[in-house]
């Protein structure tokens, strides 16, 4: 099944065309695009498939998510806030597309 959506595939131009669309883009026009991105993939649905979540900031065992964004994982308090200044960049992208996929 792979092969037959693979073989006639320009990799390289795909790559070009991404480049430009992704990274040439102005800020606001690759925030839609992340938007757009985030409301594909339905996390909570997803989580069923995934290994058990590890906090982003120490690597061990999370048990709560960002309550924002929903795609960040942390064993607790103390993580979340040390890995906030970093994680608060992704977050203000994806909060706002969370909350279009959970309007429609």
């Amino acid at each position: 099944m792979l092969d037959s959506i693979t073989k006639n595939v320009n990799y390289e131009a795909l790559a070009k065309e991404q480049k430009k669309n992704l990274l040439e883009e102005s800020p606001a026009m690759q925030q839609e695009i992340a938007k757009s991105l985030a409301t594909m993939y339905n996390l909570d649905e997803m989580d069923t498939l995934l290994d058990d979540p590890k906090c982003a900031q120490c690597g061990v065992l999370a048990t709560q998510r960002c309550s924002r964004c929903k795609n960040e994982w942390y064993c607790g308090r103390a993580c979340q806030v040390k890995s906030w200044k970093i994680h608060k960049q992704v977050c203000d992208i994806l909060a706002p597309a969370k909350v279009v996929e959970l309007q429609q």
